[in-house]
């Protein structure tokens, strides 16, 4: 296997089993909540498309999109669990995981339209010396 696949499936792996396991603990654990199966498997599902595009955009060479995408992932996982280790009288986890998407949202397009900024300097102000 080539190593940028290699890497890519290694990303994959991380942006999607680490996020699924502290959502899942910090849901049941700390925040005390239930999780019925149905909820389990769409958590599941929601961490598996977090880790497509992760590797996708570590293999398409979207290097300030990819580490955008990561550091919003774990500001989220940081703001999720500070809001549920908040006293918000019963809406602890709802914001938790609404500050979490909100994180990734910004993260992923953030980094697009950096990677984007990026793309346009180095085409039309950065031009090469003949």
């Amino acid at each position: 296997m080539e190593k940028k696949n290699r890497t890519a499936l290694i990303s994959f792996f991380v942006s999607a089993i680490v996020p699924f396991l502290l959502v899942f603990f910090g849901l049941k654990f700390i925040s005390g909540n239930l999780l019925s199966m149905q909820n389990t498997f769409l958590l599941l599902g929601f961490c598996i498309l977090i880790g497509v595009v992760s590797s996708l955009l570590y293999y398409l060479k979207l290097k300030t999109a990819y580490y955008f995408f990561n550091a919003g992932i774990l500001i989220g996982l940081f703001e999720m669990y500070r809001h549920f280790l908040l006293d918000l009288n019963g809406w602890e986890d709802l914001t938790g995981l609404a500050s979490l998407f909100v994180w990734i949202l910004i993260g992923l397009c953030g980094g697009l339209i950096f990677q984007f900024g990026q793309f346009l300097y180095k085409k039309y102000i950065k031009k090469p010396v003949k």
